[in-house]
């Protein structure tokens, strides 16, 4: 009876140890993944520093041109500021002002607005997508290479439950 016991406790005790060991293998596999995505994010930063500078100011240049053409005659490009604001609005797709814009000088006016959904809107957005898809690829890269190999993930599992 007493041999039974021991028995017993020994085998709960043998079984809790191996599932803890089996435990700890997912907690670490749960942060591998948790360390490649900050990986990637550390990467991206300098990448999207680099990429919100030029944007920013591309759109001072943009709206500093806009406030030198309409600044007089349309209300949302009278001031710098006001300039700007009408710039990140256009940007977002909101186009209150673009009806004066077009009645007062319609050849620029189209000229303008073409060239900024063409370089704002589709380059700056290009650049931005491939930014991350090249960092994302480097990242891949280097996690898969840190990967084990298919005889070193039955090594493993030759030892584990």
């Amino acid at each position: 009876m007493v041999g039974t016991s021991v028995t017993l406790k020994l085998m709960t005790t043998v079984f809790l140890f191996f599932a803890l060991l089996r435990l700890l293998k997912q907690i670490a596999a749960i942060f591998d993944s948790v360390a490649m995505k900050l990986d990637l994010l550390a990467k991206i930063m300098s990448f999207l520093t680099t990429y919100l500078i030029t944007l920013i100011f591309i759109f001072f240049a943009w709206s500093g041109c806009q406030h030198l053409l309409f600044g007089k005659e349309v209300e949302a490009y009278s001031t710098v500021v006001k300039s700007f604001v009408s710039t990140v609005m256009l940007a977002l797709l909101e186009f209150k002002f673009l009806n004066q814009m077009f009645v007062l000088k319609p050849n620029i006016s189209l000229l303008l607005f073409t060239c900024f959904v063409i370089f704002i809107i589709y380059f700056m957005a290009n650049i931005f997508i491939s930014l991350v898809i090249i960092v994302y690829n480097e990242i891949v890269t280097k996690w898969e290479n840190k990967m084990p190999t298919k005889d070193e993930i039955l090594k493993q599992e030759h030892w584990s439950l």
